[in-house]
């Protein structure tokens, strides 16, 4: 599971999902700040003959996806899906999930 800021055309705060080749598909477009570590991660697993079962990214369309430190407000309030989401997921892969992070102010 990757989790990351994206850029996905859409309002900031879209939560999107993505599943295996779906995944690839979407790496065509710079859509994060870590979008070449994740590409190349890919490729490299690809060459290794290495295949995992299953990959899910989780994208969350941020107001900006340059540096810096502050979550914008649309980041702050799309927070608490964004885990529930992860949470969810995490629990359908037989993981025993709970979020201990406060929301931010």
């Amino acid at each position: 599971m990757f989790i990351d800021a994206m850029e996905l055309n859409e309002p900031p705060g879209t939560i999107a999902e993505f599943r295996n080749e779906e995944i690839r598909v979407q790496l065509n477009t710079k859509m994060s700040l870590h979008h070449l570590g994740l590409q190349d991660l890919l490729a490299i697993l690809q060459l290794l003959d290495i295949s995992p079962p299953n990959i899910y990214l989780v994208g969350i369309q941020s107001y900006s996806i340059t540096a810096g430190i502050d979550l914008s407000e649309e980041m702050k309030t799309a927070i608490k899906p964004l885990l529930a989401l992860v949470i969810r997921t995490l629990e359908s892969w037989g993981v025993t999930a709970y979020s201990k992070i406060k929301q931010p102010t």
